[in-house]
């Protein structure tokens, strides 16, 4: 398990940066325990929960990292750049298994979700809130690329709209009409659902 240093828990991001490219180990094992966690979520997200794939992923980064420190982009805050460099690994994966069309990804999703028993739908609370978080997870998938991406940024992530800005390299304005576009889309895929998370949640 890494131990946090005192010397470098107080730095900034980019002074830690400095110091792993002077070698100093330490300062490396700080940033990996800010952002190891976070990006596990990210890639996980982006890579429809295969949790295997995103520990792969936030390895092959960090990893990226602590061979090259030279290639982090300096004009930026360095939690724009990581997540710009996972962004574009996640499209790259995209594009590799091109051949397996969106319909593939959902079907494959909903069997290894699929509930073993029926009587798990029964009215208890906890199933209700089963139903509706299967329901947004599912209505997440089903949005443009460029709507869903912004809604895990923003919902999981919790990045503001400057570092979305930031990290898509685009104008906050654009990200606050994703944001809209996307919201609006969810709420009307998840319409069916209102009763049962009002009264089950």
């Amino acid at each position: 398990m890494i131990k946090r240093n005192s010397t470098y828990r107080e730095l900034l991001d980019e002074a830690l940066i400095l110091a792993i490219q002077r070698g100093e180990k330490a300062a490396f094992d700080e940033l990996y325990l800010r952002y190891s966690k976070p990006l596990m979520v990210y890639f996980s997200q982006l890579l429809r929960r295969d949790e295997e794939k995103a520990a792969d992923f936030v390895q092959d980064l960090f990893t990226k990292i602590i061979t090259k420190p030279e290639l982090i982009d300096a004009s930026r805050s360095f939690k724009s750049w990581v997540y710009v460099v996972a962004n574009n690994m996640c499209k790259n994966e995209y594009k590799r298994l091109s051949i397996r069309n969106e319909k593939d990804v959902l079907n494959e999703w909903d069997e290894s979700n699929s509930l073993s028993n029926e009587q798990e739908w029964n009215g208890a609370k906890h199933t209700d809130q089963k139903i509706v978080k299967r329901a947004f997870d599912e209505a997440i998938l089903k949005l443009e690329d460029k709507h869903r991406e912004v809604v895990e940024m923003r919902h999981i992530i919790g990045m503001s709209i400057k570092e979305m800005a930031e990290t898509l390299n685009t104008q906050e304005g654009t990200i606050k009409s994703r944001l809209f576009y996307a919201t609006k889309q969810l709420a009307q895929l998840l319409e069916p659902y209102k009763t049962i998370a009002k009264e089950g949640i």
